[in-house]
């Protein structure tokens, strides 16, 4: 937008002013026509119309402001709405039903990314799974990419030798993972 002069300026703001009712500085840039507002723009304002801020804060109008003999402490124009109290409660996110049907052993939140890759885990409890079909598998049952369910696969995956044996921090306690190549067994003692 071109660079306006102090009358140009000040008209603009008096047009905006007396159409609508902007709360801040930036807000009546915007309606004045720049898509961001400058400091010093902005200093300019202030200097053309001082007590701008007040009028924006109180919501009043421009003849208040041309005529400070006439303190008005309540502004015509507002509507006091009460405060009311939402009652209503918090929306719940509905689990999403799984294919994998949730096993009492599984040590992870229903619905949960790692609850649905140890279901698949114990899904091949008995021959196991290469771990590129157990990514692209949690990747599907997920609806996320594979390099993300490759990552929650990942945590699962970091369960080794033991029931409490070295893992990582998100992995819970209660089974491993028994590792030959790429290929992963679910073991529950």
């Amino acid at each position: 937008m071109k660079k306006m002069n102090d009358a140009e300026l000040k008209e603009k703001v008096r047009l905006v002013l007396e159409k609508k009712y902007p709360a801040s500085l930036n807000e009546l840039g915007r309606l004045i026509g720049y898509k961001k507002i400058s400091g010093s723009t902005v200093k300019r304002i202030k200097t053309l119309l001082p007590g701008i801020e007040k009028l924006l804060k109180g919501n009043r109008t421009i003849q208040d402001l041309e005529s400070p003999a006439k303190k008005s402490t309540t502004p015509t124009n507002i509507v006091k709405k009460p405060a009311v109290k939402s009652t209503k409660s918090p929306i719940k996110k509905a689990v999403k039903k799984s294919n994998y049907p949730q096993n009492p052993k599984n040590p992870f939140r229903l619905g949960s990314s790692y609850g649905k890759c140890w279901q698949l885990l114990y899904k091949h409890i008995n021959g196991g799974i290469h771990k590129s079909k157990l990514i692209k598998a949690l990747a599907e049952a997920t609806g996320k990419s594979e390099e993300r369910a490759y990552y929650d696969a990942m945590v699962l995956l970091s369960a080794r030798d033991s029931n409490s044996g070295k893992r990582h921090r998100s992995c819970k306690e209660g089974f491993w993972v028994k590792k030959e190549n790429d290929h992963v067994v679910l073991m529950i003692d």
